[in-house]
């Protein structure tokens, strides 16, 4: 098993149909559990940049930027 360590945000606030996100956090991230990514731009009410929502096997959601996807291997 192959851990990798990431910085995901956390979720602030939500309204509406957007959300606002929060301060990043370390977290460790194998990415064998990635049951798929959606990009979630349009979602992100407070932030500029691309956001990627990750999934994972045990239905935890990790939001992720750009960057992020790059260090798993994915970008």
């Amino acid at each position: 098993m192959k851990l990798i360590k990431i910085k995901a945000y956390e979720f602030s606030d939500e309204k509406d149909d957007a959300v606002e996100l929060g301060e990043k956090w370390e977290c460790l991230l194998n990415p064998d559990t990635i049951s798929y990514i959606s990009d979630v731009t349009e979602q992100i009410a407070n932030l500029p940049g691309k956001f990627y929502q990750i999934r994972l096997t045990n239905d935890v959601c990790l939001i992720v930027n750009t960057a992020e996807l790059a260090n798993i291997g994915i970008a």
